[in-house]
């Protein structure tokens, strides 16, 4: 009985990551080219996406607060619940202004519970972290692959409506998984929550030293994400191909699942870093320097997964090693407001001039650029090293 215990709360776990990730692929693999399709322009994409991620840099630290203070299952099924009705009703939409405002709050919502689905597997005890992601990495990839393809046979808003039905699977996932302490926190410290907040997060040094650091990733990050879909397409290669590039880029993550666990027990937090932003760093230089498509899949293949893991999960040691446990949830918002979502606001702005006055080669060289800069300010910072410590076996 205690086995077929433990084996419904793994498909409980596996059924979350799959269901969330492939909601959130459907949702934004091929967004620039949805969009584009539909008439806007690389400057009006920019322009969506930067105001969406002012609306979630507002909101996060506000959603990672009440998650610390209440119930944080509570909170996250109900921003999914939520994001899977906004996201239905931006498909239908065709003018700027409905674009921006729903696109905006299905995002907010959406990546809102990320942090939370992030942790729930990292404190898990039962089940290796490792064990879980690599669902959430094989459904990203599958969907990556599938949006091309509804794209092309169906149409472009055909890819919200699976996106609905996936994102309430994974609320109803996540309603099913069984909380205690070590994911929602203790019941005293949801109490105090609110007086020490400043004092533990806001005005924690370390804390923002790596928020700044974070930002500069983050930021390049974002556009390609965005744009990286637009620059194969440039260069002729079809849409359904494009998408095969990124499913096959994702499933270069699971073997760096299976690696990390080693990486951390030898790599303190700032030697990983390093590494991701080298990675970062040569990825968007080659893009540049070999403008020939099958050389850039070979470099989309070998980086984009690896790079990307690799900061998931440094990011979080990095979270547990410089905030106290209470307070963990608001600063994995926060930073994902004020690193992820203003880096990608100032990054979108200047993304979408430079494709538009000059080329999306040029934006590329920017990018590496900024991984350049980066590089060194995780140095001249001086970034807590951290313990060499797997936390998530």
């Amino acid at each position: 009985m205690k086995q077929q215990k433990k084996k419904n709360r793994y498909i409980s776990y596996a059924l979350m990551y799959a269901t969330y990730n492939i909601a959130m692929a459907l949702f934004a693999a091929i967004i620039s080219i949805y969009l584009m399709g539909i008439g806007l322009s690389a400057v009006q994409v920019s322009l969506l996406i930067s105001i969406s991620s002012v609306s979630s840099m507002v909101s996060q630290p506000v959603i990672g607060f009440l998650q610390d203070r209440f119930s944080r299952k509570s909170v996250t099924v109900g921003m999914l619940l939520i994001s899977a009705v906004t996201g239905i009703i931006f498909s239908r939409m065709r003018s700027f202004v409905p674009l921006i405002v729903f696109y905006s709050v299905t995002s907010m919502l959406m990546y809102g519970a990320n942090p939370y689905i992030e942790r729930l597997a990292a404190v898990c005890r039962d089940y290796s972290y490792k064990s879980m992601r690599i669902w959430g990495t094989v459904g990203y990839a599958v969907a990556s692959q599938a949006a091309g393809i509804i794209y092309d046979r169906l149409s472009g808003g055909s890819n919200y409506y699976f996106y609905f039905f996936f994102i309430i699977a994974a609320a109803v996932s996540v309603m099913s998984i069984r909380t205690g302490e070590a994911e929602e926190g203790k019941a005293e410290e949801k109490k105090t929550v609110g007086k020490n907040y400043r004092r533990e997060v806001l005005k924690n040094g370390n804390f923002i030293k790596y928020m700044i650091v974070m930002a500069m990733y983050y930021g390049t990050m974002n556009l390609n994400y965005i744009y990286l879909p637009s620059l194969y397409q440039s260069e002729g290669v079809p849409v359904t191909l494009v998408t095969t590039i990124m499913f096959l880029s994702t499933m270069m993550e699971i073997p760096i699942l299976f690696l990390m666990p080693r990486m951390m027990k030898r790599f303190h937090n700032v030697q990983l870093l390093t590494i991701a932003f080298s990675i970062a760093f040569s990825q968007y230089l080659l893009y540049v320097l070999i403008p020939v498509p099958v050389v850039q899949a070979a470099v989309t293949f070998l980086t984009r997964g690896p790079m990307t893991m690799i900061i998931i999960m440094t990011n979080m040691k990095m979270i547990t090693d410089i905030v106290p446990p209470a307070y963990q949830m608001s600063a994995l918002t926060l930073n994902s407001a004020i690193a992820g979502n203003l880096s990608a606001i100032v990054m979108q702005n200047i993304g979408g001039q430079i494709i538009d006055r000059y080329s999306i080669h040029t934006l590329y060289a920017f990018m590496a650029g900024v991984m350049a800069v980066g590089l060194i300010l995780l140095y001249a910072l001086k970034i807590p090293k951290g313990e060499q410590r797997d936390m998530f076996t």
